[in-house]
Parts: structure tokens; C-alpha cells; sequence
């Protein structure tokens, strides 16, 4: 994955990118290393919280979505958002 990412992402070919895993985990891990050279370009959703000024979106499948539908926070994102 994070040789995809980093091509598109290099050559301009892609403005916001999301990540999902199923796992805190697998996104921690991402974050801390696979995905360390995205640096200050990249962030993590989690606590419900959005700050859409990143590029590289990684993110549990769970905290974009919720049981109550005030909760479902990837309605915050217009469809076009990522890329």
C-alpha cells in the first residue's frame, strides 16, 4: 500500500488519501513506520475528531462510522474529499 501512496502522492496525482484498517493496530504500526515518511502530511482520525488541513488520512473502520447516525463522521466529508 504505501508504495502506491507514496507514488501517486509524489507526483501530485492524488490531493487527500484515506487508509482504512480494521485493526488500532495495523493503523498504529502504518503510522509509526510503513507510513513514516508522509511526516506532518498525515494524521490519524480517532475520538471522532477531523482536521481535514492533512493529506494522508489513516483511520479504523470504526471511527468513521457509529452505531447512532450523529456518530457516522465520514458524513463530514464531501464525496469528492479524497482521491
Amino acid at each position: 500500500a504505501f508504495q502506491i501512496i507514496w507514488r501517486l502522492w509524489k507526483a501530485g496525482a492524488k490531493k487527500r488519501i484515506l487508509f482504512l484498517a480494521d485493526r488500532n493496530i495495523l493503523v498504529d504500526q502504518t503510522k509509526n513506520k510503513d507510513f513514516k515518511p508522509f511526516g506532518q502530511h498525515m494524521t490519524k482520525i480517532s475520538n471522532r475528531m477531523i482536521d481535514k488541513s492533512y493529506e494522508i488520512y489513516l483511520s479504523l473502520y470504526q471511527a468513521v462510522t457509529g452505531s447512532e447516525e450523529e456518530k457516522n463522521i465520514y458524513k463530514q466529508f464531501s464525496p469528492e474529499f479524497f482521491d
